[in-house]
């Protein structure tokens, strides 16, 4: 009896350290994620992979956990990495100002006056209903910080 229990004992052993380590796991882990961000920081216990950094929002968040998966002795993935938020680019009252008053000079927007103050583009004036998508989408790409719209439409 004893030595079927010893013999137990050393079988259960032997089949838990045929797996791979945690170290090697977290080797072939972190050889995954350096191909989707080098701002990925892995850990590994008992087989459960922990990621967690800040990353672009265009990582494909599936994919690298089920490659992640893939690696001998991975249990679990633990996804605790978060998207980095990119503050929206705003351009300087006096850029912005420039670039506007050029698209301006369309005859379609002679009765549209502006007026820009840290980031915001106010439009005043009269403009055709017709034009008025247009204009507003154009504004937009100039990523001003929001837009005032008191224009009458004709």
């Amino acid at each position: 009896m004893k030595t079927r229990i010893l013999l137990l004992a050393m079988l259960a052993a032997i089949i838990t350290s045929c797996g791979p380590k945690d170290a090697a796991i977290t080797t072939a882990v972190q050889e995954i994620t350096k191909q989707y961000a080098s701002e990925i920081t892995a850990t590994t216990q008992k087989g459960v992979v922990t990621l967690v950094g800040e990353v672009p929002a265009e990582i494909d968040f599936a994919g690298l956990e089920a490659k992640l998966k893939e690696i001998k002795g991975v249990k679990n993935v633990i996804n605790n990495l978060t998207v980095k938020i990119e503050e929206p680019v705003i351009s300087p009252d006096q850029e912005l100002t420039v670039k506007i008053s050029e698209l301006l000079t369309d005859v379609k927007y002679k009765e549209v006056s502006i007026s820009v103050l840290d980031g915001e583009v106010t439009l005043n004036g009269t403009i055709q209903k017709a034009d008025l998508m247009d204009l507003i989408q154009t504004l937009s790409e100039l990523q001003p910080r929001k837009i005032n719209n008191n224009l009458v439409l004709k």
